[in-house]
């Protein structure tokens, strides 16, 4: 059917130096991806994902995040994908400064097989209109891996 389901567990930190780091604190992610092949070039398969999750933060008064995602992947080579993202983060209530925190993010990343079941993934991304910073606008960077149920 060309269809999958995997769940990813993800820590997000601030580079030490940076605007970010400033405010201090990490995120830890349980999302839910589901993915679609939608069409095939000669070098692979080319595939949307949407992913939902719960997101835990160490930012007093914001511990309790919503995340989503819509994905669109196309082969570069056999065994890598290029990737583009839009995704969301919205606190589900307000901070102590009684102001209700997320943000847009762009990112556009390589993705690629360890095995059947394991994907790894690196990406570059921009925020846009964070309420979770002073500057709305920064540079993100995310390196991880992915889990995925389901057979090959």
């Amino acid at each position: 059917t060309g269809l999958g389901v995997g769940i990813y567990p993800q820590v997000e930190f601030a580079i030490p130096g940076t605007a970010a780091a400033e405010e201090g604190g990490t995120m830890t992610k349980i999302p839910l991806l589901v993915t679609k092949k939608i069409g095939e070039t000669s070098k692979g398969d080319i595939m949307v994902t949407g992913n939902v999750g719960y997101n835990i933060s160490t930012h007093a008064g914001t511990e309790n995040y919503m995340s989503a995602a819509l994905g669109l992947g196309l082969p570069l080579l056999k065994n890598v994908a290029l990737l583009g993202e839009v995704s969301t983060e919205q606190a589900f209530g307000n901070n102590m400064e009684n102001v209700r925190e997320g943000y847009l993010k762009g990112n556009i990343g390589l993705m690629g097989p360890v095995n059947d079941h394991l994907v790894w993934v690196a990406a570059l991304g921009r925020t846009f209109n964070s309420t979770m910073m002073d500057d709305p606008n920064h540079t993100c960077v995310l390196l991880g891996v992915r889990l995925l149920a389901g057979g090959p």
